[in-house]
């Protein structure tokens, strides 16, 4: 499969993600992309940004101090999952601060809602979203408080 240029990346990301508005924007929670499609955020102020060299595809972060981190996508995929996963997650842990339970892991609901986008986006997707959710509670199990 060739790869995308970067302006037909950034539309195929944007095109999977509108996929999700009408149900987020039910809760109130839609948040636009906020990730640049560009080698680096505009000035490098902080924020995440993806771009394709038209051999690869990168998805890097400017930190709150500058430090640029850098990671090459195996396939579009890839690049479009971890774009996902920093603004699905946001979107996911708004919605649980409007609906937590007190005593409850808060990660309940948010790895809920979670799964629910994720899988509006696509098969792959969900499938991908569930195996990182089940290496994390592996390693760090809910953990709710006694009442």
């Amino acid at each position: 499969m060739p790869i995308k240029t970067t302006c037909e990346l950034e539309y195929y990301i944007k095109t999977l993600y509108e996929k999700i508005k009408p149900y987020a924007e039910i809760e109130q929670i839609y948040q636009p992309i906020s990730t640049h499609f560009a080698k680096t955020t505009p000035n490098n102020y902080p924020g995440s940004f993806c771009y394709s060299d038209e051999k690869n595809y990168f998805y890097g972060g400017v930190g709150d101090r500058g430090a640029v981190t850098i990671e090459k996508a195996n396939n579009e995929f890839e690049v479009a999952y971890w774009v996902f996963k920093f603004h699905i997650s946001e979107i996911a842990f708004d919605y649980e601060k409007k609906h937590r339970i007190e005593g409850q892991d808060i990660r309940r609901i948010a790895f809920q809602k979670y799964l629910e986008l994720m899988e509006i986006i696509g098969e792959e997707y969900i499938e991908q979203a569930k195996k990182e959710i089940d290496e994390i509670l592996e390693r760090h199990p809910f953990h709710d408080e006694l009442l």
